[in-house]
């Protein structure tokens, strides 16, 4: 700027979010220059993630991911999502699939949304693990909304050593042990999902050494064995204790017991419904204690 009151524009996108030093430097005609003293800053951008598309419609070879071209498969656009980035999946079947290390932040997630309400996920035979039809690892801030799930081979979702992980607004129904099943995570949310009938153990379970995980507003019904189970599993590793539990809204009805709360500390639990619990005898409500040895 040559003429005064002198300015400059500065696009703060090139920066990095923190603090920051500004100072201004004058040059005239004569060569002479002088500093300012330094301001401080900082900079607090709100990214603004990029929208992948799939579709039944799609095509993983010649798609791009767009609304226009969607991708055919939700493991394809794993592979090209980063922090802030959300995949909007299409009612129709989806391949089973696993997200691993793949890192949002809190304020830029890595989202995963069905569109409507019938965006299905199969069970699969060609990954190296699949038990699980959707297996998360080593992840952070990732979300799962309102994907569906069924007879899976153990749990229709597995979180597994992944902090900061939303589940939400989905259905899992039917499946070999879990409907969703967590292990060594910190800071879950698992809200708005219904689980049903888990042939060999709960709806909802919860384990390992997993701290303040927030579980509300789910329902979860004619499980054979516990509707929700958190249980920190001392012998499994971790502190084997959960701390910092919040429990709420949740209905929890109609399974072999109701829930099973194991090494669990420093928790609440409020407004739960529970209810026609316990169609194999034992606790129909929640039941509290620890596990032996610990």
């Amino acid at each position: 700027d040559t003429a005064a009151p002198y300015s400059i524009s500065w696009n703060t996108t090139t920066a990095t979010n923190g603090s920051h030093a500004l100072a201004a430097r004058a040059r005239d005609a004569a060569g002479n220059t002088a500093t300012s003293v330094a301001v401080g800053v900082t900079v607090n951008n709100v990214v603004t993630g990029r929208v992948f598309y799939v579709a039944p419609t799609g095509s993983d070879s010649t798609g791009d991911g767009s609304q226009a071209n969607p991708w055919r498969q939700i493991r394809r656009a794993l592979l090209a999502v980063r922090a802030g980035d959300t995949v909007l999946v299409g009612d129709g079947d989806y391949l089973g699939f696993t997200a691993s290390g793949l890192n949002g932040t809190a304020a830029a997630p890595i989202t995963i949304r069905a569109q409507g309400s019938g965006a299905n996920i199969l069970v699969t035979a060609d990954r190296a693990d699949n038990r699980d039809t959707i297996y998360i690892t080593s992840c952070s801030y990732l979300v799962i909304d309102g994907l569906r799930a069924f007879n899976a081979n153990r749990a229709g979702v597995r979180v597994s050593q992944s902090p900061n992980i939303t589940v939400r607004n989905g259905v899992f129904g039917n499946n070999a042990m879990w409907g969703i099943f967590t292990d060594f995570s910190d800071d879950l949310l698992i809200e708005n999902n219904v689980t049903s009938g888990s042939r060999a153990q709960h709806g909802i379970y919860v384990s390992n050494s997993g701290d303040r995980p927030i579980v509300r507003n789910n329902e979860s019904f004619g499980n054979t064995m516990f509707a929700l189970q958190l249980n920190g599993d001392c012998h499994e590793g971790g502190d084997g204790r959960i701390t910092g539990a919040l429990v709420e809204g949740n209905r929890f009805h109609d399974n072999g017991y109701g829930s099973n709360i194991i090494s669990t500390f420093t928790s609440t639990f409020r407004n739960n419904l529970s209810y026609n619990n316990g169609v194999r005898g034992g606790a129909g409500g929640f039941h509290f204690g620890d596990s032996e040895g610990c």
